[in-house]
């Protein structure tokens, strides 16, 4: 057997290799053991901003304010603002919150939020309480199919369908059901839609004046969309709607929006208004003033009121004539021949932001569903400020950023100041080109030159200071 000499000791080979494994083992093992640790954090998304210090009113008092928030996610979110007062009973019996779900986009957005007072409520000091819930709002990449339309065709052979892709995902159609039955279609299925076109389907289906039918349409991801209408009986009455001069207006110095629209029964049978959605929102009833007529042709355009709607009554300019609108309670019925006029207060948390986007409006009835879309407008006498685009470049060894400033407002201001920094809390004025102040016309565009020092590949800040109001937004540098 072979030994190995240290020192004076003769060790044997096998007994030095088995000492060389465990040394090897035991610091790798070591190795291994070895561990560090990195402080992890989910921030709360949801940062308050603004809220009032103060609610002061008297009995009758309707009172409209803004809750200013910032949504720090790139996610968008579904947000309740639930509000009590520290006297529950003095709640119960007197004062009436609004009672509304928004939608928080990436960004400051302002939530507008209503209270009223009864007339008979006796004067109080007490606490409002306002507590905020929030909850992730579906993905971008969920599926949005709306069947914007249902006509029955021929003698009884065919359903048509027409379907609109209201989201930001393209959507397949695979099947098409009629009361539980599968039916064949022309074009033949699949077929896909993407966002914002519309697809229109021929159903074959034997169906019978009278008859209610459900039209069921599956998407490729296992989605279903129905409408559900009744067909036409020949001599018998006929559910027929149509929708005109729609509008929906924001008020940004106001924080207030509303919505406008007339509805003319233009069938033979009497027709209950079961809801109104917005942009998908339903619109609470104590939120909905209408005026009825049977002798007034409408031919005018509507217009936006000048304060927000309030009260159980409110007069409003139609047909050059001040008209009484009535707050409504329950499901609206519009006889024959009628007309109704509708105007509906803050639908669906529109703000300035939206201005300039397409919303679509729905009223539906026990029977069908009518779809439109308009445009959300700024209301008259107002100038509302966008960024159209940022432009960051290097010219001769300076650093310079173009910025496009378009008013899409109605009424003409001065751009004052500029402000940029690499945060909100930051921010510096600026010397631009041309020198501020510049006079802004309703509808035009105008371009700042600044030279700014900006880094490559990181977000800027900018806020815009205007005779009316400002505008703060952001922008990404380049990288080379």
């Amino acid at each position: 057997m072979k030994h190995v000499t240290i020192g004076k000791y003769a060790i044997p080979l096998w007994i030095l290799g088995v000492v060389l494994v465990g040394l090897c083992i035991g610091a790798f093992a070591l190795y291994m053991a070895l561990t560090f640790t990195i402080p992890f954090e989910v921030k709360e998304p949801i940062e308050i901003l603004y809220y009032p210090s103060q609610v002061s009113l008297y009995p009758g008092d309707t009172l409209y304010f803004n809750v200013t928030i910032k949504n720090h996610a790139s996610q968008n979110y579904t947000v309740f603002l639930d509000f009590s007062l520290d006297n529950a009973t003095y709640e119960n019996r007197y004062v009436t919150f609004s009672n509304a779900t928004y939608l928080v986009r990436s960004g400051v957005q302002n939530l507008t939020a209503w209270l009223m007072v009864s007339r008979d409520a006796p004067p109080t000091t007490t606490t409002m309480r306002v507590s905020l819930y929030r909850k992730a709002s579906p993905s971008s990449y969920v599926e949005n199919l709306k069947i914007i339309s249902m006509t029955f065709l021929g003698s009884g052979t065919a359903i048509q369908v027409t379907l609109k892709n209201t989201g930001t995902v393209e959507v397949t159609v695979t099947e098409v059901w009629v009361n539980n039955e599968r039916k064949a279609t022309d074009p033949l299925l699949p077929q896909t839609i993407y966002a914002n076109t519309w697809l229109t389907l021929n159903i074959s289906c034997n169906w019978v004046p009278g008859n209610t039918y459900e039209v069921k349409v599956i998407s490729s991801r296992d989605n279903q969309f129905m409408y559900v209408a009744t067909a036409p009986s020949d001599g018998v009455q006929e559910e027929s709607l149509h929708l005109t001069k729609l509008h929906v207006w924001c008020n940004a110095t106001g924080g207030w929006a509303e919505a406008a629209f007339i509805i003319i029964n233009t069938g033979t049978l009497d027709t209950i208004l079961d809801k109104i959605t917005i942009r998908g929102q339903e619109c609470p009833w104590t939120n909905v003033y209408y005026w009825k007529t049977n002798n007034v042709t409408i031919s005018n355009d509507l217009e936006a009121t000048s304060m927000p709607i309030t009260g159980e009554i409110f007069n409003i300019t139609v047909q050059g004539e001040e008209r009484i609108f009535q707050q409504a309670s329950d499901d609206l019925t519009l006889e024959v021949g009628w007309t109704v006029v509708i105007y509906i207060m803050n639908p669906d948390s529109i703000t300035i932001d939206d201005v300039g986007t397409a919303v679509d409006i729905t009223v539906f009835t026990a029977n069908a569903q009518y779809y439109k879309e308009t445009n959300v407008e700024a209301m008259v006498g107002m100038a509302i400020l966008n960024c159209d685009n940022i432009h960051f470049y290097e010219e001769s060894g300076v650093k310079k950023i173009d910025i496009y400033i378009r008013n899409v407002g109605t009424s003409d201001t001065q751009i004052i100041r500029l402000y940029i920094g690499t945060s909100d809390t930051n921010l510096e004025n600026q010397t631009t080109s041309p020198p501020l102040p510049i006079f802004l016309a309703a509808g035009s565009i105008a371009r700042l030159t600044v030279e700014y020092n900006w880094i490559e590949g990181n977000i800027h800040y900018f806020k815009i200071i205007a005779s009316e109001g400002y505008l703060v937004f952001q922008g990404r540098a380049p990288t080379s």
